[in-house]
């Protein structure tokens, strides 16, 4: 089912923010309302504006549904010989032509998502798995990933018995897209409200900001993970994925902070100004705070900051300004260039025609002078006196003819002369379509070097800029 009119409902009652902090919540009013139906459903996010509910049990994948029920049944005697596909204690992986030569065959099926999700739920269905045990396909496997009682096996407090590359195969399979796009989305709604560096301040960040980002991955990880998931598990994976993304996140805060003071936000500038070494009492102890130095060993405050982060903008600027002129003129080049295509081609056609009409009328003006040389012997003959009735009616006859003749090459004539107009008109249209597209070039040319010129004019202040993020995202990662 999918439900586009829902999202618009909910925009009209909730912010952007408030939807993606809450969709935990939208899945769960979801599975509680089917449940008194007595449907076990599975449901995710598609995009920004779509979500995706299916029922499990009944009717599970519409005209696929069918097919499910079947292939459960012809893979359940696999079951019995899953220890032979053991890799580790709790790990099993069967390869996928196993799979299909059980009979569990969805290949025929287009659509990527459901042909994978159709392969696990049928896995689930057969082999009798808890809704907790993991079930994913990797390097063309399908992989069984089952959860250990913690009566049986000690349980690491980050990782819930995981090792590091199980959840590395986890974030694979969880994320099929790039993770790091997933987080940069969350990201800007924090910074645009929870961490709006423009009101927040340096205690406020240090108190909330690693929590903030953890529950923003948690509700991620919710999204793709399902609700089933065992907590344990999704904290450690969502701390995983923390440590993993650790800088870049925090580059991504000390991004915001710089356009914020380039654009001479008070509260900005603030921020980075309490960054100075200095001891201070903060919450009754002494601690010393911390100061933005870079990888060269310079240190850096607000004041000194602030040239090369408006420097930063104004490159930014003329490069995007550049680079739009140069997409305008990229897109002026290919339609004339499709209108150069055109012509061509009409020319041709013309040019074709032409030379039908070319050999018409050098038809038409042979078999005329023949039917005039035949009517000036005739006529010679006759001045002889031998004329008779029969010359006299092929004379009349040949003057029709004639005349005809005479029309058509005219008409023929008129033709050609509007082909070699059109012709004409087209060798213009062309040559100043070509004299159009070199005049582009040399535009597009011309400001390909501007962009490199603009990027070594502006290189070592790009390079000041990337050591002063750097700078003041580990700064940010500071302790104090």
């Amino acid at each position: 089912i999918l439900t586009k009119t829902f999202y618009k409902t909910l925009s009209y009652h909730f912010s952007d923010e408030e939807v993606f902090e809450n969709r935990a919540e939208i899945r769960k009013a979801f599975k509680s309302y089917f449940l008194l139906l007595n449907q076990k459903i599975s449901l995710f996010f598609r995009g920004s504006e779509t979500i995706v509910v299916k029922d499990l049990k009944k009717q599970v994948f519409k005209e696929h549904s069918q097919q499910f029920h079947e292939k459960s049944r012809l893979l359940a005697p696999l079951f019995a010989q899953l220890e032979r596909y053991c890799v580790k204690e709790g790990v099993y992986m069967i390869p996928k032509e196993t799979i299909i030569a059980y009979g569990c065959d969805y290949e025929n099926i287009e659509d990527e998502g459901i042909k994978k999700e159709l392969y696990r739920e049928t896995a689930k269905e057969a082999f009798y798995l808890d809704a907790r045990d993991l079930v994913f396909f990797m390097n063309e496997k399908l992989t069984i990933k089952k959860f250990a009682s913690s009566q049986n096996v000690p349980t690491d407090r980050r990782a819930y018995g995981l090792p590091p590359e199980e959840l590395e195969k986890l974030k694979t399979m969880v994320f099929e897209q790039s993770i790091l796009n997933e987080i940069q989305s969350g990201i800007e709604l924090l910074l645009n409200n929870k961490l709006n560096f423009a009101v927040i301040s340096n205690e406020y960040f240090r108190k909330n900001a690693i929590p903030l980002v953890q529950n923003l991955l948690y509700q991620v990880a919710s999204m793709y993970m399902g609700e089933d998931s065992h907590l344990a598990l999704k904290n450690a994976f969502v701390n995983y994925i923390f440590r993993e993304h650790f800088c870049a996140i925090h580059e991504l805060f000390a991004q915001k902070i710089l356009e914020l003071h380039a654009l001479r936000e008070k509260n900005a500038e603030n921020f980075l100004r309490f960054f100075d070494g200095n001891i201070e009492v903060i919450e009754g102890r002494q601690v010393q705070k911390p100061e933005i130095i870079d990888e060269k060993g310079q240190k850096w405050n607000a004041v000194s900051i602030l040239p090369i982060a408006i420097q930063k903008i104004r490159c930014d600027k003329e490069n995007e300004a550049l680079q739009e002129r140069v997409e305008k003129a990229q897109d002026k080049h290919e339609e004339a260039s499709q209108k150069l295509d055109i012509f061509t081609q009409e020319s041709e056609v013309v040019h074709q025609k032409k030379e039908v009409l070319d050999e018409a009328i050098k038809q038409a003006m042979t078999q005329g002078k023949i039917l005039q040389d035949r009517n000036y012997e005739l006529k010679r003959l006759r001045n002889q006196g031998q004329a008779n009735e029969e010359m006299q009616k092929e004379i009349a006859e040949l003057a029709v003819e004639i005349k005809h003749y005479s029309k058509e090459e005219e008409s023929l004539r008129s033709s050609i002369r509007e082909t070699n107009n059109a012709l004409e008109a087209l060798r213009i249209k062309t040559k100043n379509l070509n004299t159009e597209i070199q005049s582009l070039e040399r535009y597009i040319n011309d400001h390909h070097k501007k962009l490199d010129n603009l990027l070594q004019v502006y290189a070592p202040i790009m390079e000041k800029h990337e050591l002063i993020i750097d700078a003041i995202a580990k700064t940010l990662m500071a302790k104090y």
